[in-house]
């Protein structure tokens, strides 16, 4: 899987960075929280004694959720770009297009194949028109390996070779001979008579059993 851009956490602030495709990158000035999510998917079905328990609980990506602050006059910056939130909003949108894995380093944990599951932009009366603020949810991909392995033909030449029918090509026993053709009758041709045979049974003779 092709690597994306990084989503880290930088010492000179109390947010995160995020390292865009063209070597651009925007850093949350404050992360106001973030939360690691690690979900499990577990049977609703009974479970019968002695067996492996662990099968009926299946573990599910993990989940990282990090709301943060982006401000055009950050404390730690003397003479910051003009509208830096707006950048790093535009920059946002340009990773979460991509749809590329990112790798998250939170304060005590770093996750890979992380994937920008959404995130929203936050308006309102008491938030201030020089920052950002921003709820990133991402969701860990897991990925697999493919692997192909060619196996000898002759190994199972014996089983190819038993494995053959008697049939013909046209789906008969050519040791078994064929009955003749017989003309299809039906009771519903023969009208009352035919539906009182039906009802009544085989005669006893066709049965095998003493008429007497």
């Amino acid at each position: 899987m092709a690597s994306g851009p990084t989503l880290l956490k930088t010492k000179k602030s109390f947010g995160s960075v995020i390292i865009g495709p063209t070597d651009r990158h925007f850093i949350l000035d404050v992360t106001t929280s973030d939360e690691h999510r690690y979900p499990f998917g577990i049977t609703q079905h009974p479970v019968e004694d002695e067996v492996e328990f662990s099968d009926h609980i299946q573990q599910r990506p993990v989940e990282v959720v990090i709301n943060g602050i982006i401000s055009n006059t950050p404390v730690f910056q003397s003479n910051p770009e003009p509208n830096r939130s707006g950048t790093a909003y535009d920059l946002l949108t340009e990773v979460a297009n991509l749809r590329l894995p990112v790798t998250v380093i939170t304060g005590d944990r770093l996750f890979g194949q992380m994937g920008i599951k959404e995130f929203k932009v936050l308006r309102g009366t008491r938030i201030s028109a020089n920052e950002l603020r921003v709820r990133i949810s991402l969701m860990q991909v897991r990925s697999t390996t493919t692997q192909f392995v060619l196996l000898d033909e002759s190994l199972f030449a014996d089983d190819v070779a038993d494995s053959g029918s008697d049939e013909d090509e046209n789906g008969s026993n050519p040791g078994e001979e064929l009955a003749p053709d017989e003309p299809f009758t039906s009771w519903l041709s023969d009208g009352i008579d035919g539906l009182s045979r039906v009802i009544a049974g085989p005669p006893a003779e066709a049965s095998g059993l003493d008429p007497t």
